[in-house]
């Protein structure tokens, strides 16, 4: 009995190494497949890391240029709206330049219509002043296109109508004959001679600067010379000459 309990002992402690040594062998052989395992999974995370590293940094890219691009259209936006405004600026002061140029012109179109008016009206009113009928319902008409309905231009033209042929104020005042007073030609249409008595004489045709003598010894026609200077008439088929006094007729 004293040799059975170590014999016991031996056994079961050989067995227990035996054990533990199997325990150990498959031990050391799951580490080597956890090992494997752990650093193909750290290979993957390491991997995962560097994708999602990099996807970051391509969507940090993308957001970039993405950025980029907003800035440069903003940059373009502003750009146009710079421009617009230039545009606008450039087109108001050509705008006030026009106006400005037109103003002027009409102006001065303004002054040259008043200056030529006022020349017209000058012109007019020495025609008048002269008898001259024609010219001066020329000059006040052609005034009138100037200045409608002028109330200078109208008077003027209708006491310019009212005159008679210029050549009938010409021919007005004495005539002589061999340089002595002969007959005097008055504006109602009397002749006064101490020769031939009281008569009477009309323009009878202006525009070929004739008028007609009526008086007792006969109706007698006369031509007035373009100076105004001598008259030229004819009684019973004779020709007779009268002049002004200091001029002398051929």
């Amino acid at each position: 009995m004293k040799f059975k309990t170590p014999s016991l002992l031996l056994i079961g402690l050989l067995f227990s190494i035996g054990y533990l040594t199997s325990v150990i062998a498959v031990t050391d052989a799951e580490l080597q497949v956890l090992e494997k395992q752990l650093e193909k999974q750290e290979a993957e995370e390491k991997k995962q890391v560097e994708i999602e590293t990099k996807r970051k940094e391509e969507q940090k890219r993308k957001l970039e240029i993405e950025a980029k691009k907003k800035r440069l259209i903003e940059l373009e936006k502003q750009r146009q709206e710079d421009q617009r405004k230039k545009d606008e600026e450039k087109k108001r002061l050509a705008n006030i330049e026009r106006q400005r140029h037109e103003e002027e012109a009409k102006n001065k179109a303004e002054h040259e219509k008043k200056e030529k008016y006022n020349s017209l009206i000058t012109e007019a009113e020495q025609a008048l002043n002269n008898k001259d009928k024609e010219l001066a319902i020329k000059l006040y008409k052609k005034a009138l296109t100037i200045i409608p309905n002028d109330s200078v231009a109208n008077t003027g033209l209708r006491e310019a109508e009212k005159l008679k042929h210029k050549l009938c104020y010409e021919i007005l005042g004495p005539w002589l004959h061999n340089g002595k007073l002969n007959f005097d030609l008055k504006d109602d249409g009397t002749l006064v001679s101490a020769h031939i008595g009281q008569s009477t004489w009309i323009c009878s045709q202006p525009e070929n600067r004739t008028i007609e003598l009526k008086s007792v010894v006969g109706p007698m026609t006369a031509v007035l010379s373009a100076d105004s200077q001598c008259l030229h008439a004819t009684l019973w088929g004779t020709a007779s000459v009268f002049h002004r006094s200091g001029h002398k007729c051929n």
